[in-house]
């Protein structure tokens, strides 16, 4: 088998689920994938996964140490020797694909900081993008550049067997709307007061659930004087999780989403979403179709989507589509495709 070495230096928990399914799916095709991750970052007990010091002599040492002529690199630009390294990789003829935003997207504005994005597109060997809408910061040959549509691997997802209702009645909100928040509070230009001043303007017969660590105290002591929002904390039970998922009607997210979307709209669940700088997986939500924008900073306007959202006669509709766009778009093996797509190109072109 030849061997491609994927460096991706924390290799996050849900990236490991994505991973052992490409793993599995390269095997098939003749490749042995191996994940290399920054040791000071994570500690990861699982076959095909080694932690090294990320550090310039150690990426060589490895790549020899393996025979590895294919590189995918999810590296950032903090590690000051990725340019070294990639100049290295176009002397020896190593065949290196890069997996990125193609700039940083929450700080588009850096004139000096993006040519260095811009020179490692040039190095690359290939491209792999997030989604489509990062193809206008590609200042390189769009021929090298993939698609793979940034995503969960739904298929290690614990069953949740209880319907929407039942869910309710066991969490203790039989017959009230749901409102879900899942985020880490305190990164992202999260805004948890937002969904405070929310439940200020909704009725009893709808609540709000706030899921993820870092929220403020301030907030915590507001959230206690009000009856229909409530806040949880981090929960690390994946069925939990889930099972909070699928039991809200609407989710909402003040600040940027990330793959929340694509966890609500795998359990049917339409979004909400502020209408600011927003990451590559934002692109899943279409207008009045499985959810809404809502004005920066503006609750009334939150309001008056959610409103619209819940309306009997749409309601069912924003669900099917949410589901329908996840599976169309952001499947696993759509994600795949992206990457194979891109390591017969470097194969083909560079050989």
């Amino acid at each position: 088998m030849k061997t491609i070495m994927m460096f991706d230096s924390e290799t996050q928990h849900y990236r490991q689920s994505i991973y052992s399914y490409f793993i599995k799916e390269f095997s098939k095709i003749g490749y042995r994938l191996i994940i290399i991750y920054d040791k000071k970052l994570n500690s990861i007990v699982k076959d095909s996964y080694i932690g090294i010091d990320y550090r310039f002599s150690n990426f060589i040492k490895i790549l020899r140490q393996y025979n590895c002529k294919i590189i995918i690199s999810f590296v950032w630009l903090r590690y000051k020797f990725l340019i070294p390294f990639l100049i290295y990789c176009r002397v020896k003829k190593l065949k290196v694909i890069v997996w990125s935003h193609g700039i940083n997207l929450q700080n588009k504005k850096q004139p000096i900081k993006n040519q260095l994005y811009y020179l490692r597109q040039r190095l690359a060997n290939a491209l792999i993008l997030f989604s489509k809408e990062q193809l206008k910061y590609i200042v390189t040959s769009k021929k090298k550049v993939f698609i793979a549509n940034n995503t969960l691997n739904f298929n290690e997802f614990p069953i949740v067997e209880l319907s929407k209702e039942k869910l309710k009645q066991k969490y203790g909100f039989q017959e009230k709307n749901i409102i879900l928040c899942v985020a880490r509070m305190n990164t992202n230009n999260r805004k948890p007061e937002q969904m405070i001043n929310l439940a200020k303007r909704l009725d009893l017969n709808t609540h709000i659930l706030l899921i993820g660590p870092a929220l403020n105290k301030l907030c915590i002591n507001d959230i206690e004087h009000i009856q229909n929002i409530h806040y949880y904390g981090a929960i690390y039970d994946q069925k939990i999780v889930n099972e909070h998922y699928k039991m809200a009607d609407v989710f909402v997210m003040p600040g940027a989403i990330g793959l929340a979307i694509n966890h609500a709209f795998y359990f049917h669940t339409p979004c909400i979403v502020e209408k600011i700088e927003q990451g590559p997986e934002a692109f899943y939500l279409r207008e009045g179709i499985n959810g809404y924008y809502y004005k920066p900073n503006d609750v009334g306007d939150l309001y008056d989507k959610l409103t619209k959202v819940l309306d009997k006669n749409n309601y069912s509709l924003f669900c099917q589509n949410a589901i329908e766009t996840i599976m169309r778009e952001g499947s696993i093996e759509n994600m795949f495709r992206g990457f194979i797509d891109a390591v017969n190109f470097v194969e083909e072109r560079y050989t």
